[in-house]
């Protein structure tokens, strides 16, 4: 027997149990459905390289504590690892966070983060428009300075 006559049989067996043959078919749509979903994930997330510049030197700083819970770094005391160390070539700090963006018709809750100057000098970007700021902006009395996204500034019109 030769591999055609191998299909028309196995088609032929098919035909004769179609619950087994619809079976078959969404059990091997579901898997291969489910691995392509499983490797678009690993291979976003864990093997394409982030859209910074040297991404094979980012770090993230934390603080271990005894009871197995990592909290993150404070602001202050990334200002006292760039002064007493030079360890790091650059170091810039964040906290993610909600808040509301009002002026248009509704106030809408958007996700944003706080960010040290440092942050954009260490990712190695810069904004489209616009300036960094800078460590003398970043002070605790100064007005606040904002970064918006593109995708932010193209779904608020």
């Amino acid at each position: 027997m030769n591999a055609a006559q191998d299909l028309r049989f196995a088609f032929r067996q098919l035909g004769k149990t179609p619950g087994l043959t619809l079976t078959v078919i969404l059990t091997l749509a579901l898997g291969i459905g489910a691995t392509t979903a499983i490797f678009s994930l690993v291979e976003g997330v864990l093997l394409r390289p982030l859209p910074f510049r040297d991404p094979d030197r980012l770090v993230a700083l934390g603080d271990h504590l005894g009871s197995g819970r990592n909290t993150p770094v404070t602001a202050r005391e990334i200002g006292t690892y760039s002064n007493a160390t030079s360890a790091f070539s650059s170091l810039g700090g964040y906290i993610g966070g909600s808040y509301e963006l009002s002026g248009g018709p509704m106030p809408e809750e958007i996700f944003g983060a706080r960010l040290t100057a440092g942050v954009f000098p260490t990712l190695g970007v810069t904004p489209i428009l616009g300036r960094i700021f800078t460590p003398e902006e970043e002070g605790r009395h100064q007005p606040f300075a904002s970064y918006l996204t593109a995708r932010l500034t193209q779904s608020s019109g």
